[in-house]
């Protein structure tokens, strides 16, 4: 899984601040980064979250800046998707009996 958070404000941020990544509720990891310029992004590559059931799975990026950072407003800070997860069954070739 890969995910990103961008600072689209107008000042850069020079404190630290936390990225929270949540699967179906449960916390999965933390990222910590600081001194973001404005328009750049901080990314996390290729995490894996752990094996996911089979059915729609919420993933949810939560940022929390301690209020260390002024935000004004905090609706930008959370995003939530749903995705389903799927698996195909592979079907059994078995020879047949030659009569």
């Amino acid at each position: 899984m890969d995910f990103s958070v961008i600072n689209n404000g107008c000042e850069p941020i020079t404190k630290t601040f936390r990225a929270y990544l949540h699967v179906d509720g449960t916390s999965k990891s933390k990222q910590y980064d600081s001194n973001l310029s404005v328009n750049a992004q901080a990314s996390v590559t290729d995490y894996s979250a752990g094996k996911s059931p089979v059915r729609a799975n919420t993933i949810k990026v939560v940022l929390y800046a301690a209020n260390a950072i002024d935000m004004i407003t905090r609706s930008d800070s959370t995003f939530t998707r749903s995705i389903p997860v799927f698996y195909r069954v592979q079907p059994i070739h078995q020879p047949h009996a030659l009569a």
